[in-house]
């Protein structure tokens, strides 16, 4: 390049040189001189553009584009970015691919006075084709009414013959807050759960995201619990004064309840009534294990009595059937039938044996008798 230059001075001294007049010399050098100026432009033009923007806030497309524009953002939402970048570079021309290239998108001052900053991963584009890079930003719950932030987004990249390519791009961004709005910051019950210690704690923390000071009436209602709060206080838009946000906090017993699951309602009335911000917070009570009672132990049961055996009852006289005395003294067995009691009875003799020993001695001395008469019969003979 800078021996062409060197050509072109050369070049415009012979011509000025063979020319007459000054005026002439002055022409020839003026027109030289704008040749010179589009050489240069051309040998240094970017051939990175941003040739599209998509811009939405909550999936909320926004008119702004790749000429710039306005973007309006809300507290606490998400701002994204299509951007496509093209390589100027006719299709096929050598060493025309630009490699290396990183988007850069810059919010300025609008977390708290921070700018926030996000860069894209390296990418490269060949001739005559583009390349679509999606960054996205979270924006801050605080903003100031009626704000206004730049964004800026800037590419650069190589190409195969080491020449920089650069694109720029702005956007103004503007804060639109809704007119009333309040926003819970926190609403919770710690612990959620309980089991043997009852104590919790409510926190409740709100902010005033709006573009006017609010008058507030807060009712926390927790009939389940035997619990009732309704409070009065002012909220201002101002996010930088101490007013910008509420915080409630107490302390409740919860020892009397049983175990199961409790609600308490929170609501916020503001605008003169006409809004309301509301939620439900739940707390769970659970069984304390040391307040549960063992079952007793079911008894052992009873053993079975052993079915007795039969009692035989021996009858010295004549069989009779057995007194109730003696009867009651046998039990009933366990199976289904009662055991029937067996009697033994003996032979003839046996039960009557004095009686035969009696008329056994009467017949020997019967006949002792007749012996001794009939001697003395014979004797007197």
């Amino acid at each position: 390049m800078i021996e062409w230059l060197t050509d072109f001075y050369d070049i415009r001294q012979l011509i000025t040189d063979g020319v007459d007049t000054k005026m002439n010399r002055i022409a020839v050098s003026f027109i030289a001189a704008l040749f010179l100026l589009m050489i240069s432009t051309l040998a240094s033009a970017d051939m990175l553009e941003f040739s599209d923007v998509i811009i939405e806030v909550d999936d909320d497309k926004q008119s702004a584009n790749e000429a710039g524009g306005s973007i309006d953002i809300i507290p606490d939402s998400k701002l994204e970015l299509k951007i496509e970048v093209s390589n100027l570079f006719e299709s096929g021309t050598e060493n025309g691919e630009i490699e290396d290239i990183e988007i850069e998108a810059i919010l300025e001052e609008v977390d708290d006075g921070d700018d926030l900053e996000e860069t894209s991963d390296d990418f490269d584009v060949r001739p005559g084709r583009d390349k679509t890079v999606t960054i996205s930003f979270d924006i801050p719950l605080k903003l100031e009414t009626d704000a206004s932030y730049i964004l800026t987004l800037n590419v650069e990249g190589e190409d195969q013959n080491g020449t920089i390519h650069t694109a720029h791009l702005e956007f103004d961004v503007d804060v639109d807050k809704e007119k009333h709005e309040l926003r819970f910051l926190r609403k919770e019950i710690v612990p959620s759960k309980v089991t043997c210690t009852r104590s919790v704690r409510l926190a409740i923390d709100m902010i005033n995201t709006g573009e006017e000071d609010e008058d507030i009436e807060l009712i926390i209602d927790g009939a389940e619990i035997d619990y009732n709060k309704r409070l009065e206080f002012e909220m201002y838009e101002d996010i930088d004064d101490d007013d910008n946000e509420y915080t409630f906090s107490d302390t409740l017993d919860l020892d009397e309840l049983r175990p199961g699951l409790y609600s308490i309602f929170v609501k916020a009335i503001y605008y003169d009534s006409k809004r309301t911000l509301e939620d439900t917070i739940t707390v769970e009570v659970g069984e304390c294990a040391s307040a549960v009672q063992e079952p007793d132990p079911e008894p052992e049961p009873e053993p079975e009595p052993e079915p007795e055996q039969p009692t035989v009852v021996e009858v010295v006289s004549q069989p009779t059937v057995p007194s109730t005395s003696a009867a009651s003294q046998v039990r009933q067995a366990t199976a289904v039938a009662t055991p029937r009691t067996t009697y033994t009875q003996k032979g003839f003799w046996a039960e009557n044996k004095w009686l035969m020993i009696i008329l056994f001695t009467d017949l020997v001395l019967i006949a002792a008798g007749a012996v001794v008469v009939f001697s003395i019969l014979k004797r007197r003979k």
